[in-house]
C-alpha cells in the first residue's frame, strides 16, 4: 500500500512539474529575465502565426541574436524592450506580466487544492468499504482477516502469518498456463511504472507466509511479465504450484484462480468497477469470500475451509502489482 502511494504521489509531481514548468518559465521571463533592448530584424511565416527575429546586447557585453515572442511584422526596423529568460527572448509587456502571473496563481494554487480534494474524496472511497464491512458482523462459518504485503492478523490483533522474502523450496518451477495475453505497451508514464511493478527484482520475486512459530505456511510468487499483465502463483511449501492468479479483465477487474494445467478453481472479481472491493467465487461460482480495502490494509472475509483461501490472501498481498 506504501509503495502505491508512493508511485501516486510521483506520478502527481511529475504531471504537475510538466504542466507547470512552461508557464513558470515565461512568467520568470516576464518579471526576472534579464533586461534588454533588442531591433527587429525579420520575421517569417510560421503556420499560422510568424517568427520574428532580433539583435540585442546581452549583460556581457556581446550581441545575440535570435527569436523574440510578442513581437510583430510592423515592429520591424524598430526596437523594443526584451526580456531573456530560459525560453529565449520576450518583448516586455504590462499585459504580459499580469498574464503569466496570473497563470501561475491559477496553476500554483487550484491545481494543488484539487488534488487535495480529489485525495480526500478518494481516500474516503478507499476507506468506507472497509468501515461497511467493519460494522456489520462476521457470518457465521466464515472467518475475517487483516492483510498487508508485510502481514496477515485477526481482528484481535494476534498475527497469523508475516510476509518476508524468502528462497525457492527444493525442485520449484514456475508455471504458466496458457492462453495469457500480452499487454500492449503505449509508452506513457503510467506504462513505465507497469512496467516497473510487473518485473520485481529477483530478491522480491518469492514472499514466504510464515506463522508465528517460522512455519512456512505457503509462498507467493511474483514472476517477472515483461509487457504481459502481471501473474502471481500461490506455492505449497513443497514447491509444488497451489494456483496461478492470472488478470483477464480491467475494468471491472476480474481474476481467474488456474490450476497448473489451466484449469479454473474459481475467481476474484471486482464488486464495482469505481469501488476497491472484490468478490471470491468458486469453480461453480458460488461466492465464498469478500475482498475489501480500508485505508492501509486489506479486509478479507472468507468461509471456514475453502480451498481458495491463501489464494485470495495472495490476491491482497500482491493487489499493487496485479491491479496496476
Amino acid at each position: 500500500m506504501l509503495r502505491a502511494r508512493v508511485t501516486a504521489i510521483v506520478i502527481g509531481l511529475v504531471l504537475y512539474l510538466a504542466v507547470i514548468a512552461f508557464p513558470a518559465g515565461l512568467a520568470y521571463t516576464e518579471w526576472l529575465g534579464e533586461r534588454a533592448v533588442a531591433t527587429v530584424t525579420g520575421c517569417h511565416p510560421s503556420g499560422r502565426t510568424q517568427n520574428c527575429r532580433g539583435t540585442w546586447t546581452g549583460a556581457d557585453g556581446r550581441r545575440h541574436s535570435g527569436e523574440i515572442d510578442e513581437v510583430y511584422p510592423g515592429d520591424i526596423g524598430t526596437q523594443v524592450r526584451v526580456r531573456i529568460g530560459p525560453f529565449g527572448a520576450r518583448a516586455e509587456t504590462t499585459g504580459g506580466k499580469i498574464i503569466y502571473l496570473a497563470m501561475m496563481v491559477a496553476i500554483g494554487l487550484v491545481v494543488p487544492a484539487g488534488a487535495i480534494v480529489l485525495a480526500r474524496r478518494m481516500s474516503r472511497r478507499f476507506r468506507s468499504p472497509g468501515d461497511a464491512v467493519l460494522a456489520t458482523p462476521v457470518p457465521d462459518g466464515s472467518a475475517r482477516l487483516f492483510v498487508t504485503h508485510r502481514r496477515i492478523w485477526r481482528p484481535d490483533g494476534g498475527e497469523v502469518a508475516a510476509l518476508r522474502a524468502a528462497p525457492a523450496p527444493p525442485g520449484f518451477r514456475p508455471v504458466s498456463p496458457p492462453g495469457r495475453v500480452p499487454h500492449q505497451r503505449s509508452g506513457s508514464v503510467l506504462e513505465a511504472v507497469r512496467w516497473m511493478a510487473h518485473n520485481p527484482s529477483k530478491g522480491a520475486r518469492l514472499l514466504g507466509a510464515y506463522n508465528p512459530d517460522g512455519v512456512l505456511l505457503f509462498l507467493i510468487h511474483r514472476p517477472p511479465t515483461g509487457s504481459y499483465a502481471p501473474e502471481t502463483a500461490v506455492i505449497d511449501p513443497s514447491g509444488a504450484t497451489r494456483a496461478i492468479i492470472r488478470r483477464t479483465s480491467e475494468l471491472p477487474g476480474r481474476y481467474a484462480l488456474l490450476a497448473p494445467d489451466g484449469h479454473e478453481l474459481g475467481s476474484i472479481t471486482q464488486a464495482d468497477r469505481m469501488r476497491p472491493d472484490f468478490l471470491v467465487r468458486d469453480e461453480h461460482g458460488r461466492q465464498v469470500g469478500t475482498l475489501t480495502i480500508r485505508r492501509n490494509c486489506w479486509v478479507a472475509q472468507l468461509e471456514d475451509g475453502t480451498p481458495l483461501r491463501d489464494c485470495a490472501l495472495a490476491f491482497v498481498a500482491d493487489a499493487y502489482r496485479l491491479r496496476l
